[in-house]
């Protein structure tokens, strides 16, 4: 009796371009025959993967090479699909970028001017910010936002971000970003940085505490990040238990935001008013923590470097009210961290349909 391995015509093209791909990531140039060798599949299998991937747009057939006698062989590389995508973080107050070009990350931030039509000025500066790069080859941008996002990529509520309420932004600034765009939450984009590249790498179950204008958090676990039922899980700009900022004297019509520059610059008052903040977060943390059981607890945001003195303190206030407390580390992040996320989180999923049968762009005009 045969039995069926329950792998259908589909499924085992899919699994071999998959492994077609996986060879060349690391950018070589082989021939079929190297192909071969490497993923084990036949020449005639393999050719067949080749001019489906070249259809799509992931691989390219490079000049012939003079492979010995004979007639010269055709070799095949991976499009350099890394370089392909730019991170956009929209906060209320910046736009910040990123773009990584043969392996080095190039950084642009703009402030946004306060105005009546914050959508307007926000368009100003996601504009002024692009301008600094080169996006002729991007072909998807991650876009990461500030508040409540649902999977359509709509602002169901944000502090930040109140004049996008009820709007996609990606479709309202699709003139002006490149390429395809992905709505990411910033916390979590910036948690995922944090995860790829930052102190968490080597953990799959993780809180982010962030400390910005505004507390927040997201959580990694088992190695994804948790959304929730509705997009929300971790925000926390309406818990009453939760202290949103902290005492610092502001006559200024952004209080929060003089209290943030105030203690980065050092002054005693706003310094130690940021670190009450976070010691004030340790019941409320605790049990969170208490819930989800991370190995490891990450204060990120604007306010990390500030606060990092007393994370002693904070972790002993944790254990107070743990049976086991998670390690407590500060992020080894910096602003650009919820645009380097929301990067990487769209390049994850670029290569997530790499054996879809959407055919990728040859540029990011072919996206408009």
């Amino acid at each position: 009796m045969v039995r069926s391995t329950g792998a259908d015509a589909s499924s085992v093209r899919q699994w071999n371009e998959q492994r077609v791909l996986d060879v060349l990531r690391g950018g070589e140039s082989l021939r079929v025959s190297e192909l071969a060798l490497e993923t084990g599949l036949t020449t005639v299998a393999l050719r067949d993967v080749l001019r489906t991937l070249a259809a799509k747009g992931w691989i390219e057939e490079r000049e012939a090479t003079q492979g010995g006698k004979g007639r010269p062989a055709q070799t095949y590389q991976m499009r350099p699909i890394d370089d392909a995508v730019l991170g956009l973080d929209i906060g209320g107050h910046a736009v910040r970028a990123v773009l990584t070009r043969e392996g080095a990350e190039t950084r642009h931030e703009v402030p946004i001017v306060p105005a009546d039509d914050m959508i307007a000025a926000t368009r100003e500066a996601v504009a002024a910010v692009l301008a600094e790069f080169d996006t002729s080859n991007v072909w998807v941008t991650g876009v990461a936002l500030s508040g409540i996002i649902d999977r359509d990529g709509r602002v169901v509520r944000s502090v930040a971000l109140g004049a996008f309420e009820g709007e996609r932004p990606c479709e309202l600034l699709a003139d002006l970003i490149p390429g395809r765009a992905h709505p990411w939450h910033d916390t979590r984009a910036s948690l995922w940085a944090e995860h790829e590249r930052g102190t968490a790498t080597e953990h799959t179950n993780v809180l982010y505490l962030h400390l910005g204008r505004r507390p927040n958090m997201a959580l990694l676990l088992k190695g994804r990040l948790h959304e929730g039922t509705h997009g929300s899980a971790g925000e926390l700009t309406l818990n009453e238990l939760i202290p949103h900022s902290f005492d610092w004297s502001s006559d200024g019509a952004d209080a929060q935001g003089d209290s943030l520059r105030a203690a980065l610059g050092g002054d005693p008052g706003a310094v130690a008013g940021a670190r009450g903040l976070l010691l004030g977060l340790a019941a409320p943390i605790a049990f969170v923590t208490a819930l989800i059981d991370p190995s490891l607890l990450v204060i990120g945001g604007s306010l990390a470097p500030v606060v990092a003195p007393v994370v002693g303190e904070f972790r002993n206030e944790l254990e107070a009210r743990l049976e086991t407390a998670p390690r407590v580390a500060t992020s080894a992040l910096d602003q650009f961290a919820a645009a380097q996320g929301a990067r990487s989180l769209s390049l994850k999923a670029m290569w997530s349909e790499l054996t879809d049968d959407a055919v990728l762009p040859r540029s990011a005009d072919s996206l408009a």
